[in-house]
């Protein structure tokens, strides 16, 4: 399947989308992660920021860009079955990837 990308004015973002590409600001620091499903907190907080344009996944790829998201988290976690730790980590890892409370 070939990625399809658009961007997108940040007044036109909505939640559920997906960023196709890290959001950074002019000195270079990462704000979002490319992957990062959009919420109404973060899509507040890059306008608090000043940020102006996102480039998204388009809506057919968002769903795939989210399995995937849900696939590499499986895979970096393959070997922590039973550790608790572990287990905490990987869930503050899905809430920050896919979004808060909601599932990828």
């Amino acid at each position: 399947m070939m990625d399809k990308t658009k961007e997108i004015d940040l007044a036109a973002a909505q939640t559920g989308m997906v960023l196709a590409r890290d959001v950074v600001n002019p000195a270079g620091r990462t704000l979002a992660g490319a992957g990062r499903v959009l919420t109404d907190t973060l899509i507040g907080g890059l306008r608090a920021l000043g940020v102006k344009r996102l480039t998204v996944h388009a809506q057919e790829d968002a769903a795939a860009a989210a399995a995937a998201q849900t696939e590499r988290i499986a895979y970096l976690f393959r070997k922590a079955e039973g550790d608790p730790i572990r287990a905490v980590l990987r869930r503050a890892l899905e809430q920050y990837r896919c979004g808060g409370d909601r599932a990828c």
